[in-house]
């Protein structure tokens, strides 16, 4: 059988289901769900719900709509019609194994409540070694980063400004009043230019010309869509923002090309934010929460079972500057290690230097070495 593009995804949707009724596929918006979803379970009915009039049928009564799929279905965007969710419980609890509903959503739906009928499959783009087993290219690091990690994006089917215009009119617009939408294309920038720094709302607020609430409001927006994630606790200070794509950061940043980005002043920022996004992709496979936070003397901290002092070097080779601070920060009881952009692991001394294609490796627990 020919391999696609989304085999791995494919048969770890399928393991999931058959062991819960419902698969929960969750994540921002070109991370490629809705394929994935249908290739999975391809004699299911699909239910796109980002048609508008099928979102308005289905919201009138929930139950009632699905009543017409007796086998269940693959529903797109299934948080777009509140109560649907308890309406697939119902079917699920009186049609037992004979029902199966793969959904999607951009937007994390509450799942509390689902009593082991739902299993969640977090998606979060390719990671480095993914892309070099799916023959993308990865010889070069910068190249790698400046057109990110979105699977319909790296597959060509789909642009970084294609996803945040499909973003923007399908899941903010319902949130914001329209003629805002403009403002919040600025806020987004905004927001990338402090990626993978010190969130300052008070700053996004005033380059956006919106009022220190309304920046708050919008930040809940992005953070809902997985359009950007917080390091570090709500009520403190000295969180930190990242852009969950690095491409998507790119382009808001008008970083055309990866040679731009080299020369670029944000390069750090954009390298930041790429190696958190990969360490956070690596707990995704171990289906564990991130525990990374800001560090007053790193780049990051790591609570993991070995705990970390992370420095990044946005560099093809170790500086001596990122080898002397991370041989500062080491202790007896966090191990600093130096994430660089060449591609050999290996040590100086006590020091682990973490080739780009390895970071994954690293938050996943997985010998870096091997």
């Amino acid at each position: 059988m020919k391999k696609t593009m989304y085999d791995t995804e494919i048969q770890n949707i399928r393991n999931a289901a058959s062991s819960t009724p419902i698969v929960l596929l969750e994540g921002p918006r070109g991370t490629g769900k809705t394929a994935m979803a249908r290739q999975a379970f391809p004699l299911l009915n699909f239910i796109d719900l980002d048609d508008p009039k099928v979102r308005a049928l289905a919201g009138r009564s929930p139950r009632t709509f699905l009543l017409a799929f007796p086998q269940g279905a693959v529903i797109n965007e299934v948080s777009r019609v509140p109560g649907l969710l308890d309406s697939v419980r119902y079917y699920v609890d009186r049609r037992g194994a004979n029902v199966r509903y793969i959904l999607t959503s951009s937007l994390s739906p509450g799942t509390d409540d689902m009593g082991g009928r739902l299993s969640t499959i977090r998606t979060a783009g390719l990671s480095a070694t993914r892309m070099e087993a799916e023959k993308l290219s990865v010889y070069n690091p910068f190249q790698v980063i400046h057109q990110g990690q979105l699977n319909e994006v790296l597959y060509g089917t789909r642009s970084c400004a294609d996803i945040i215009e499909e973003c923007l009119a399908l899941d903010i617009a319902g949130h914001i009043n329209a003629s805002n939408l403009g403002l919040f294309r600025i806020f987004l920038s905004a927001l990338a230019r402090q990626s993978g720094r010190r969130l300052s709302m008070n700053a996004a607020a005033r380059e956006t010309g919106i009022s220190s609430p309304t920046a708050k409001s919008w930040l809940s927006l992005v953070l809902s869509y997985n359009l950007a994630r917080i390091a570090g606790d709500p009520d403190d200070n000295g969180r930190l923002v990242f852009l969950t794509d690095t491409g998507i950061l790119c382009h808001l940043l008008g970083i055309e090309t990866w040679k731009d980005l080299v020369l670029n002043p944000m390069r750090d920022n954009v390298v930041r934010t790429y190696a958190f996004n990969e360490l956070v992709r690596g707990r995704f496979s171990r289906k564990a929460e991130a525990g990374i936070v800001p560090s007053p003397i790193a780049d990051f901290k790591a609570n993991w079972k070995e705990r970390f002092s992370i420095i990044v070097d946005p560099n093809l080779d170790v500086t001596e500057e990122k080898a002397d601070l991370a041989r500062r920060v080491s202790c007896k009881s966090r191990k600093a290690v130096v994430l660089y952009l060449g591609d050999v692991t290996y040590s100086m001394g006590t020091l682990d230097c973490i080739s780009f294609m390895d970071w994954t490796k690293l938050s996943s627990e997985v010998n870096y070495f091997s």
